[in-house]
């Protein structure tokens, strides 16, 4: 839902200290947050219309110290984890940060991080 992804990234953008992307342009400085890919599956509760979304946060710095990576990683589930959101259309939003992982990426210049933020919203 592209209200949900919306209010992910304005709260994203206001609560991290690198740029946060809907698409990251291809020359985008390291570090910064790409707001990635996303897949949901009905929430139906008591005749209420319910989603359960997942979206992928891809966080991106230099190869070398995890810390710039996992210092940002934590500001996310710091800023998302078990947060009732303001979502544009729904009501009763949670997010909960379900897993992070970190790796370096192949072009062996960065490491990327990846953040699944599952959010599970019912209509109004």
């Amino acid at each position: 839902m592209w209200e949900l992804q919306k209010a992910l990234y304005a709260l994203l953008s206001d609560a991290l200290d690198v740029p946060v992307y809907a698409s990251a342009p291809q020359d985008a400085a390291l570090p910064y947050v790409d707001m990635g890919e996303a897949d949901s599956v009905p929430a139906d509760v008591q005749c209420r219309d319910g989603l359960e979304e997942t979206i992928t946060a891809h966080v991106w710095t230099a190869y070398g110290s995890q810390q710039p990576a996992k210092e940002i990683i934590q500001a996310i589930r710091d800023a998302v984890h078990l947060q009732n959101l303001t979502v544009a259309g729904r009501s009763a939003a949670m997010a909960a940060v379900t897993s992070t992982r970190l790796f370096p990426d192949a072009d062996n210049a960065s490491l990327h991080g990846v953040v699944s933020i599952r959010v599970t919203h019912f209509g109004p």
